[in-house]
């Protein structure tokens, strides 16, 4: 969980063993509770994470800043 600028969100890494297919039903009813709450949840690939760490940090950051007009 990160709060940002008083923007709270979660930072989901989703990969093997922690998050199989068979959990995705239950990781979607979780994540939609936190959204109608008002927390933005972005979920990544555990691959992108370890490879691209800048990039997923940014591009988080960027969602809890919102959109840029």
């Amino acid at each position: 969980m990160v709060v940002h600028r008083g923007v709270v969100g979660i930072v989901e890494v989703h990969g093997e063993p922690y998050h199989p297919p068979s959990r995705a039903a239950h990781d979607h009813k979780r994540n939609l509770f936190f959204r109608e709450s008002g927390i933005v949840v972005e979920v990544f690939d555990a691959q992108e994470v370890r490879e691209n760490t800048k990039f997923v940090v940014d591009k988080f950051l960027a969602l809890l800043r919102g959109p840029t007009r």
